[in-house]
């Protein structure tokens, strides 16, 4: 835990992982098991800053929402942290809600940009949502293009205690879907207290197998991952999984 000790001055999960991508620079992150690929802690580092580049040139400025309707891919990971660098809020979705539910909840929502796979693309740009196409998983047209971006000077968003870095989907389990925002520090509160009651620390290694726009996902594993500076398996869904599950588990064990 003496890791983790260390990172309890960050204000954000920008910071903590430039913090990692120093400490643990060569340490893999992220295990992508669909694009047969692996990233580390400094790699990922570095597609952050450079997909800051992208979303200032976008037009993006502190206190807009960027909506991320993602299957589980590497992209993700960098989009979400880039958002909390530059103060930006990140709004996830699951991957598997209709277009016509998304234009619904875009309406109360106004993004500023939509990051999206082929599934909903035509059907936004069609309403004329300011969505940006990430192709389905195979293609690197993205990753390419971010690192293509020319670094440009920028300081790192300093929050300030109640300063909002997420709008997440709530299905509503017992009642109508409803967004739940938290501020820097709710979010790191948060997952402090999920990887001290679990136990996690940075020799763990989690499966994210569910959508990462589902909380289970990011907050559970992508969040805790990056909290202790531990390892991710992405896989790009369950179900594909199901039969193989616990041989990815014994490859995977430490």
């Amino acid at each position: 835990m003496n890791q983790i000790d260390k990172i309890e001055n960050c204000l954000s999960f920008s910071d903590i992982l430039r913090y990692h991508s120093v400490h643990n620079s060569d340490k893999i992150i992220i295990y992508d098991r669909y694009m047969k690929k692996q990233y580390s802690f400094k790699e990922l580092d570095k597609y952050v800053d450079k997909c800051v580049c992208l979303l200032k040139k976008k037009g993006c400025n502190i206190g807009d929402i960027v909506s991320l309707v993602l299957n589980n891919c590497f992209e993700y990971f960098i989009l979400f942290c880039a958002a909390l660098r530059i103060g930006l809020i990140i709004n996830p979705f699951p991957y598997n809600l209709s277009s016509k539910d998304l234009h619904k909840y875009f309406n109360y929502i106004n993004p500023k940009l939509i990051f999206c796979k082929n599934k909903h693309y035509k059907d936004l740009i069609a309403k004329k949502w300011p969505a940006q196409l990430i192709k389905d998983q195979g293609d690197d047209s993205f990753l390419n293009t971010l690192l293509s971006q020319q670094i440009i000077q920028f300081t790192d968003f300093t929050p300030q205690k109640k300063e909002v870095a997420s709008l997440y989907y709530s299905s509503g389990t017992t009642a109508n879907p409803k967004g739940i925002l938290y501020s820097h520090a709710n979010m790191i509160a948060l997952i402090s207290s999920l990887v001290r009651g679990f136990e996690f620390t940075e020799n763990d290694c989690h499966l994210i197998a569910l959508p990462l726009g589902h909380t289970a996902s990011i907050n559970y594993s992508f969040l805790p991952s990056l909290y202790c500076g531990s390892s991710i398996v992405l896989c790009d869904s369950y179900w594909k999984i199901r039969s193989t599950i616990w041989e990815i588990v014994e490859e995977y064990i430490r």
